[in-house]
């Protein structure tokens, strides 16, 4: 897994900035035992989202607990503990 910068608030709000200079996950094992993979399933190994990825929690949280992790096949973990 690899840690994503992440900006949050004590609002709720977040947002994910994933630099596409930094380290990449590595590429998803393949999905099929040969043959041929349709156009629409190709992917760009180790791409990031082209876009910050901004959320907003519906309510205040603890900005410093705040931390992403993607997995290898491109999952995103958000961990945050809510205010008290």
């Amino acid at each position: 897994m690899i840690h994503l910068p992440l900006q949050a608030w004590d609002s709720g709000r977040m947002v994910i900035v994933a630099d596409p200079r930094g380290p990449r996950p590595p590429p998803p094992p393949p999905h099929h035992q040969g043959g041929d993979v349709d156009a629409d399933e190709q992917q760009e190994e180790g791409v990031w989202p082209p876009a910050p990825i901004e959320l907003q929690l519906p309510c205040t949280v603890d900005a410093s607990s705040a931390e992403a992790l993607m997995t290898g096949e491109g999952q995103l973990y958000i961990r945050v503990n809510r205010a008290l």
